[in-house]
């Protein structure tokens, strides 16, 4: 219920607002700004005490009586008789109302910003405007058109391709299976098989393209190894067709590097290059399916070691606060059970205004609580 009404100006009023049980038992005191319009409608301008303004201990908690003065100045009245004085603050900062009686200039923190003296809190900065970081602002800056600015932002260099906002897909599909597992029938596939418009990938793994090289140069061998015959006289002539035809004798033009290469596309999880030996370059020697079954369903006995293993797979949880001012000193991590139990933070990292952390969870369906001690702003959470 309203207790006391008083003005600050022909516009704004205060109004100190109790509030009480149905058993008539104080819950609250609050003190509602609004602004008059001319059209005589009432617009809540801020609430104290709030996120920025708390009242000081030793003031309170019941309030029964505020005077405001012309010049912007509030003196409240509790239930043991203390006075409380809120000062108007200049431009770019704000009445704090935390520590002493009397309140005291505080600058605006990054993010917000005040624009003109009273006893108002520090205003968000709009969306695609920032304070760059500065403290006492009396206006927020345009940001760069690529950056990530929204409602509160206390940066305005952090750029919106940047890899914290980008989305993370930890759940891709299996790929396609190929049509065959067995090598014979991929080089059966792939040996009859050259075309000269699509890539050169595709001409340089087909066997056919091959054969008609190594038959070229055959051809070439033999022609020159026949002039050399029949054609040199000189000895040097004879000379090196006897080297060359010891040297053929020795060489070995069929191996089996490709089958090689084919055995080791398994597992997926350990590959990490192109097929080199086939047309399709994401072909592995693997066949993908899935069994999905109820999770009521026992699983059964030659399946029981996979689940036990799944059981005993740690999970980590990684969290970013994009675009804020909170360090890792101001996160506490706790697990909601029938009490609420700290959990540690296995690693932090604050930097470029934004917080990156990751916490080994205690098993894998768990309740978690960031408490974050401030009231900074935060851009976003990933």
């Amino acid at each position: 219920m309203g207790k006391t009404v008083g003005w600050l100006d022909e516009n704004t009023s205060l109004v100190l607002v109790n509030t009480y049980s149905l058993s008539y038992v104080w819950s609250a005191s609050q003190i509602f700004t609004y602004n008059m319009n001319a059209n005589h409608s009432f617009t809540v301008v801020s609430i104290i005490p709030n996120t920025q303004q708390r009242l000081a201990p030793g003031i309170g908690p019941i309030l029964i009586s505020l005077v405001g003065t012309q010049s912007g100045v509030i003196i409240l009245l509790d239930s043991q008789g203390n006075y409380y004085i809120i000062l108007p603050s200049p431009l770019g900062d704000t009445s704090d109302t935390s520590t002493n009686l009397v309140s005291s200039n505080l600058p605006c923190m990054p993010g917000t910003f005040s624009f003109a003296p009273n006893i108002q809190p520090c205003s968000l900065c709009p969306e695609n405007y920032s304070t760059f970081g500065l403290t006492g602002r009396v206006s927020c800056e345009l940001c760069p058109s690529d950056a990530f600015c929204p409602l509160g932002a206390a940066f305005g260099n952090i750029s919106a391709s940047s890899l914290l906002l980008t989305s993370t897909n930890q759940a891709p599909a299996y790929p396609l299976s190929p049509q065959s597992v067995q090598f014979e029938n991929i080089l059966m596939e792939n040996m009859f098989t050259i075309s000269f418009s699509s890539s050169n990938h595709c001409l340089l793994v087909s066997p056919l393209f091959w054969v008609l090289i190594i038959m070229l140069l055959g051809i070439l061998i033999v022609l020159v190894m026949t002039i050399l015959k029949y054609c040199a006289i000189h000895p040097l002539g004879k000379k090196t067709r006897k080297g060359l035809k010891e040297f053929f004798k020795h060489f070995d033009l069929i191996g089996e590097g490709d089958f090689n290469g084919y055995f080791y596309r398994y597992p997926i999880e350990k590959i990490s290059g192109n097929a080199t030996f086939a047309r399709d370059p994401t072909l592995s020697n693997a066949q993908f399916s899935t069994r999905l079954m109820s999770l009521v369903v026992s699983p059964k006995v030659d399946e029981l070691p996979i689940f036990e293993l799944l059981n005993a797979q740690l999970f980590t949880l990684h969290v970013d606060f994009v675009n804020t001012l909170f360090s890792c000193m101001d996160v506490t991590l706790t697990q909601i059970k029938d009490i609420n139990l700290p959990l540690p933070i296995s690693s932090c990292n604050s930097s470029d205004g934004s917080l990156s952390l990751a916490a080994i969870l205690p098993s894998h369906g768990v309740n978690l609580q960031f408490l974050l001690a401030g009231i900074n702003t935060i851009g976003g959470i990933r």
